[in-house]
């Protein structure tokens, strides 16, 4: 707005011209030369700034009442809500259903080992062998340790106990990877004798106890041994 003091010589002058004029539309003027003058002075007014609406407040009865300004719109409150405060959070996408972990299957054990039944090869059945050293020869499981069993078919003070061979603190037969075993024995008799031989086999751990499933008894093999005393 413009800073023009309000001049009253100024006020006087316009106020004789606005009421002349209206006046002269009164008693007959055109109305056309009212609407020109009275543009004119508002331009007039507009020009002066603050006089002019000094002049317009110092005298309503030139340009008639004010117009009541409307009133300021008011904002209606929110409805209040029943519900909860904010909006509910909706998930943009589904959960992951969570992965069931297998249960842990326990590794099956190794299967045991199984030593097949041994062979006697020699001495063959039904052969005589001199007094001496005997050697004792057959096949079985690779690995696997053979147990023999000879003994003599005499009565007592001939024969006493059966002999074990391959026995926890003996020298050991152990079947090789070929699938072939032989030990030897001494056998001395006083007189001409008749053996039986048996074979049985099983695997052994390093401690010396069988390992698995041990094999069965060999068929009988059956011998002669010539003695010294004929």
């Amino acid at each position: 707005m413009n800073d023009v003091r309000f001049d009253p010589q100024r006020d006087a002058a316009i106020r004789t011209v606005l009421r002349d004029e209206v006046t002269a539309s009164r008693t007959g003027g055109s109305l056309r030369r009212l609407r020109i003058v009275v543009a004119i002075v508002v331009a007039g007014l507009l020009a002066l700034g603050g006089g002019g609406y000094a002049l317009a407040a110092a005298h309503p009865e030139l340009f008639g009442p004010r117009a009541a300004a409307p009133d300021a719109p008011t904002s209606a409150p929110a409805p209040e809500s029943s519900g909860p405060v904010g909006s509910p959070i909706v998930p943009t996408e589904e959960p992951a259903a969570p992965r069931s972990t297998p249960p842990a299957v326990a590794p099956s054990p190794s299967p045991l080992p199984m030593a097949a039944v041994p062979r006697i090869v020699t001495p063959t059945d039904g052969t005589t062998t001199p007094g001496g050293a005997i050697t004792i020869s057959g096949t079985g499981t690779p690995g696997s340790h053979v147990y023999l069993t000879e003994y003599c078919t005499l009565a007592p003070p001939a024969c006493t106990v059966p002999e074990e061979l391959g026995q926890p603190g003996q020298p050991q037969i152990v079947v090789g990877a070929d699938g072939r075993w032989s030990t030897t024995t001494s056998i001395v008799p006083p007189q001409t004798l008749t053996f039986r031989l048996a074979a049985s086999a099983a695997f052994v751990s390093a401690d010396g106890s069988t390992v698995g499933t041990g094999s069965g008894s060999s068929p009988e093999r059956r011998f002669t041994v010539t003695g010294s005393a004929g």
